[in-house]
């Protein structure tokens, strides 16, 4: 499916051909997001409906009990895509920009304010020689009705708070150092053609997007990013060839793009002849920030060269099952991450690649590369299995209520799992589907006992497996875990009449309750708290007669019944919902 952010640079050269002014900065916020959500396997997981016992249950089961479906994509572009190509930050700058540019007699734009201009009559435009030091910047085409034609020398130097800036001006140049040690700096955008001098983001450490859409012109020195940047120059046009690829990543607009954007996650797919690094594939290229908690696509080769720097939100990272590289300083001043799960497949781990990450713990096979990698460098090493049959749990019942049973587990380690399977036992000894959580970060499930409506009064016992999907679609299961029991409550009996009788006495009678051994009988004289009159041993008995009662007085009647429970002790039913009154 092609990109939106291609869909936009489409668009940007149609309305171009078309007479309209169309800006870079209109088409990249760094959200160019073309999302593609994972696609789950069709229903992998089913229960055993054909038994007669579980049909009507089963039939009516919720979602989360009827296994994992499937997403799909389409590769048509819709009426909602393009309006989509328009939305999030740009959507206002897009029609800043055409009112700014249709206003009667107006040449001017305003840019950030606080930005310092000089007028440079070799140049006959302006240079712009001081920033500000804010989140967003906005440099326009124009100053004082004049092009605006450089951005000085270290004119933007140590702002570390900048993380975007847009360029309106039309073959500007950036001068040596101009946004030297810009630390925040993630994504810049230019309109129109333009020359960038060396070291002119020099320390940029976070510069990823630099985008270029409408240019006939793109100068770049070979020493303007450091020499490990990860940032990516995307145009319209080929640039000059290169016998031994570009010193930076670069990206031809016209050409169909290979971005996709998942939870803050940017991936690409590289190959040599686009940039410096000795590794093609799909990668892991940039990281927003945005989560504290990432698991990377199994379908990813590697993670790029400072794909996470910087990112202190970061915790936990699961690298894909078949990652073979980190590149230098990937994760490096990630200072709160705690985990990362590296597969045995990773062969290549950069010096540099967990540089000042102080919490940091590697979890691996035994006998990995990783492991032999975090022994050498003194951090951390924790071992995992290799295979999701060698997931080991454990399985209790946190809470019984009537209706209601609440199970609790733990696996002895997850990085093979991605969701879990609840079976139970049947009338005929069988395990059967009960219930799929499609996710390994929840450990507990409310099982509603109006589904088993037959086990009342009756023992019923649980498991649980695990389970993972492989590459091809193939669900993998675990060993089942221990068996736990529980035991529902039986039905409150309903009273079926109330009759007095001679001598102070008077015979209740009420319905027998499936499964119960015994009844209690309670009652309440005048309104004062009930007690137990009688306990009755026998499932099959439904009358007691009471006697010294009080001419005038008003009783009140209810049942309780019970069963043993698998500990031999006695459960009662719940309720009080079917008492009777009489004034004797």
């Amino acid at each position: 499916m092609k990109n939106k952010k291609m869909l936009a640079m489409l668009l940007a050269l149609t309305m171009t051909a078309a007479g309209t002014p169309v800006y870079a900065a209109d088409f990249s916020d760094g959200n160019l997001e073309s999302v593609q959500e994972a696609a789950e396997p069709e229903k992998i997981l089913t229960g055993d409906t054909a038994l007669e016992e579980d049909s009507n249950a089963q039939e009516n089961q919720e979602s989360d009990e009827s296994g994992v479906t499937s997403a799909e994509e389409t590769d048509e572009f819709t009426e909602e895509d393009v309006a989509s190509a328009f939305t999030d930050d740009t959507e206002n700058e897009v029609a800043e920009a055409q009112s700014s540019d249709t206003e009667s007699g107006s040449e001017e734009e305003t840019g950030t304010e606080g930005l310092e201009y000089e007028y440079d009559a070799e140049l006959d435009g302006y240079r712009l020689v001081k920033g500000v030091n804010k989140k967003e910047i906005y440099i326009p085409h124009k100053y004082e009705g004049k092009e605006v034609k450089e951005i000085g020398e270290k004119a933007f130097a140590g702002c570390d708070q900048i993380e975007s800036v847009q360029v309106r001006a039309y073959n500007v140049t950036i001068k040596t150092f101009a946004f030297e040690s810009c630390s925040s700096l993630r994504r810049i955008s230019f309109s129109g053609g333009v020359n960038v001098e060396s070291y002119a983001f020099s320390n940029c450490p976070k510069l990823f997007d630099f985008v270029a859409i409408n240019t006939n012109k793109l100068v770049i020195a070979d020493d303007a990013f450091d020499s490990d940047s990860k940032v990516i120059v995307t145009h319209l046009g080929i640039l000059p060839y290169r016998e031994e690829g570009y010193p930076f990543f670069n990206e031809n607009g016209e050409d169909e793009l290979h971005h996709t954007y998942d939870q803050g996650l940017d991936y690409w797919y590289y190959k040599k002849w686009e940039g410096s690094s000795g590794y093609e594939g799909e990668r892991v290229a940039d990281f927003d920030n945005s989560v504290s908690k990432v698991r990377i696509s199994n379908i990813t080769d590697g993670i790029g060269r400072k794909a996470f720097y910087g990112s202190d939100k970061l915790e936990e990272v699961w690298l894909g099952r078949q990652n073979y590289f980190i590149e230098t300083q990937a994760f490096a001043e990630c200072t709160n991450l705690k985990k990362i799960i590296i597969p045995e497949t990773t062969t290549v781990i950069e010096e540099n690649a967990f540089k000042n990450c102080p919490l940091l713990t590697i979890y691996t096979p035994k006998g990995s590369y990783a492991e032999k990698f975090a022994k050498s460098h003194q951090i951390p090493v924790q071992y995992i299995d290799d295979g999701i049959n060698d997931t080991k749990l454990t399985l209790q019942v946190a809470e019984r209520k009537k209706d209601e049973v609440t199970l609790k587990w733990e696996a002895s380690q997850l990085y093979f799992v991605d969701g879990y399977e609840i079976e139970r036992k049947n009338l005929r000894g069988e395990y059967i589907h009960c219930s799929t959580i499609k996710s390994n970060d929840i450990n507990t499930k409310n099982i509603d006992a109006g589904w088993y409506s037959m086990y009342y009064g009756k023992n019923i016992t649980f498991r649980i497996r695990a389970y993972f999907i492989d590459e091809n679609g193939t669900v993998i299961y675990s060993q089942p875990s221990n068996t736990v029991k529980t035991t529902f409550c039986p039905v409150q009996p309903k009273i079926t009449s109330l009759t007095k009788k001679a001598g102070k006495k008077l015979t209740v009678k009420w319905k027998k309750s499936d499964y119960a051994v015994g009844y209690q009988v309670w009652r309440s004289v005048n309104g004062k708290k009930g007690v137990c009159v009688k306990t009755i041993k026998g499932g099959d008995v439904t009358s007691f007669t009471d006697s010294n009662l009080k001419e005038g007085a008003t009783y009140i009647y209810w049942i309780k019944s019970y069963r043993m429970d698998y500990q031999n002790k006695k459960l009662y039913s719940r309720s009080n919902d079917y008492s009777k009154s009489i004034v004797y």
